[in-house]
């Protein structure tokens, strides 16, 4: 077994509006464009799963299964956001405007948003970068150029304990994928320095 495969460590995540160019393998997101903005501080490391319904179809003749085919598949990204700042929260809350309000002569100021999000769903393009299975120090990447902040993303305040906010991500088709296999992104991990 090659052990050297084994990844230890988390990453970083960003958000930008759909459509967001991507970063190359030499640059951060923030390089490319001011709309990424990182998620900020999380908790647990980031989940990355593929669900999928496969039907099994068998006929009168055999009691085995003859055929499968998929009806549905999913990319999903969970992370515990611990960044609890207004700001941050209200990007997952349908990309919801915090406003200022300023302090005053005997009067504090504060920030505040609306909960509300309506009909409609605000989409963003994501990134999330960690360690690279193959040479340390380098990067593996997960870019998602299509989705939207799906789930309950309810905090628990308690005593002696983080709040942390659970994000769920849900990847949505790209129309405009070079390739299909690409239509919810790609994954990319260095393998070979440059020359």
């Amino acid at each position: 077994m090659a052990y050297e495969y084994i990844i230890v460590g988390s990453g970083r995540v960003w958000i930008a509006p759909e459509g967001t160019a991507f970063p190359t393998l030499d640059q951060l997101p923030t390089d490319v464009s001011a709309s990424w903005t990182e998620l900020g501080e999380f908790d647990g490391g980031v989940q990355i799963s593929s669900p999928q319904t496969v039907d099994e179809h068998r006929t009168d003749m055999e009691s085995g299964i003859q055929k499968a085919t998929r009806s549905s598949e999913d990319l999903v990204i969970t992370v515990s956001l611990a960044d609890n700042t207004l700001e941050s929260l209200s990007r997952m809350i349908n990309g919801t405007t915090v406003n200022q309000v300023a302090a005053g002569v005997g009067t504090r100021g504060y920030k505040e948003f609306g909960f509300y999000r309506g009909l409609a769903v605000v989409t963003y393009a994501f990134v999330f970068q960690g360690p690279s299975p193959y040479i340390d120090g380098e990067r593996m990447r997960y870019l998602v150029p299509r989705g939207y902040f799906a789930g309950d993303m309810g905090r628990s305040h308690v005593k002696n304990s983080k709040t942390l906010i659970p994000v769920e991500f849900h990847a949505m088709v790209d129309p405009n994928a070079a390739d299909p296999s690409e239509k919810f992104g790609i994954c990319q991990a260095v393998n070979a320095a440059a020359l």
